[in-house]
């Protein structure tokens, strides 16, 4: 019996944990979105699902509807979607504003920028009308991110803080370093993360990370990952290699250092419509699972199939679309097609999800929303949370 794709290829996402960072995709250069930030993380998360900018809003439906929700619908030739995901965009594809339901919970999330729409200044988190969360960003005079204060309130006003993070800026010749303390909701600081950023790499050393020790390198105008240290284990190495289009070529795992644990290489044809993964076992010497990926002229993926180490091969994923004018697909359906004795089957349609979209027209702005007012808790808590993490850890040593 074949399994889906999706199922037999599951644990693939641990052997090959940093694949989604070193593939050619966008990135942003910006110090601030590479500061693991999942506040402004999260706002550019959509731009690398459309080949345009200009996008005003996007709504997303599918046929499946989520349980336990509350979905609206629409009929598209005689079908039912319903809607997952409503979104609205800035012009340059960061995310204003998103609703969705996820179980029970009505979800509205609000990106509050500066007047020049540059800087996230605030995260807003509306469920349901019963609890608010806050998450407020501040920056320095260079426009950088100095510190960022989260909290939650509920219909009462009850005010709880979640998180409160500091960035300690070092502008230094041709290098900026940044060390980040985070303080919990018990003024208790975690280790203390530390970035480097030169003209052409980033190095992260971050104790609490699965990742201690990161670098990343500019590959035509992108950050790519060249080196981890201390992945999981202390003593385990990882190191990528790419190409000079920016298409990652190999990764391999030591540990500890010098001695071969795993390794994953990459092929692709001329063009990159087809690209090949290839796993390794037995302590990264002998080719385990490989899968072959094609894709259209747009780069969006049609084609999905692995083949065991003993020449066995998986259900094959296929995916079709349907493009607006401006080469954004607007439908995608999902097949799977069973494969018996590598003898493929019928294909079965699995998924259907249609896209709304609708752009920017000539003058039109941006939705605006009132920016809240900063509570006055908020000036008052940051400096009684460092003054008691200061206190807290003064009797720590005392104690050791």
């Amino acid at each position: 019996m074949n399994m889906p794709q999706s199922t037999k290829n599951c644990w693939i996402l641990i052997i090959s944990f940093f694949t989604s960072y070193a593939h050619a995709q966008e990135k942003n250069t910006d110090i601030n979105a590479n500061l693991n930030n999942y506040k402004i993380t999260k706002s550019y998360e959509d731009t690398v699902n459309f080949r345009t900018r200009n996008i005003y809003t996007v709504q997303h439906y599918s046929t499946i509807k989520k349980a336990n929700s509350n979905q609206q619908t629409k009929v598209f030739r005689g079908k039912t979607f319903y809607l997952d995901t409503h979104t609205e965009y800035l012009p340059d594809g960061r995310k204003l504003y998103e609703r969705y339901n996820y179980e029970k919970t009505q979800r509205i999330e609000k990106y509050h920028y500066d007047a020049g729409l540059k800087h996230l200044r605030l995260y807003e988190v509306n469920e349901n009308n019963k609890v608010f969360y806050y998450n407020w960003l501040f920056y320095d005079a260079k426009e950088n991110l100095i510190e960022e204060f989260d909290y939650s309130a509920d219909q009462k006003n009850n005010f709880n803080i979640q998180t409160y993070i500091k960035y300690n800026i070092e502008y230094l010749k041709n290098r900026t370093k940044i060390a980040v303390t985070e303080y919990d909701s018990d003024s208790i600081a975690s280790p203390l993360q530390t970035y480097i950023f030169t003209p052409s790499s980033i190095t992260k050393d971050l104790p609490q990370y699965q990742s201690h020790f990161q670098k990343f390198e500019l590959f035509n105008g992108n950050y790519k990952p060249v080196e981890t240290r201390g992945f999981i284990f202390d003593d385990r190495y990882v190191d990528f290699k790419y190409d000079s289009k920016g298409f990652i070529i190999s990764e391999i795992w030591h540990k500890p250092e010098g001695v071969l644990e795993n390794q994953t290489t990459y092929a692709y044809a001329p063009d990159y419509k087809e690209r090949i993964e290839q796993l390794y076992h037995m302590k990264g010497t002998e080719k385990s699972l490989k899968t072959t990926r094609r894709y259209n002229q747009y780069d969006d993926l049609i084609f999905q199939q692995s083949v065991d180490y003993t020449g066995s091969p998986s259900s094959i994923d296929h995916f079709t679309y349907i493009y607006d004018q401006m080469g954004n697909w607007v439908e995608r359906k999902t097949y799977d097609q069973p494969c018996e004795k590598g003898i493929p089957g019928k294909k079965v349609l699995i998924s259907h999800e249609m896209r709304a979209i609708e752009y920017y027209q000539e003058g039109q702005s941006p939705r605006k929303f009132a920016l809240p007012a900063l509570p006055k808790q908020v000036t008052t808590a940051k400096r009684k949370i460092a003054e008691r993490a200061l206190t807290k850890f003064k009797e720590t040593e005392e104690i050791e």
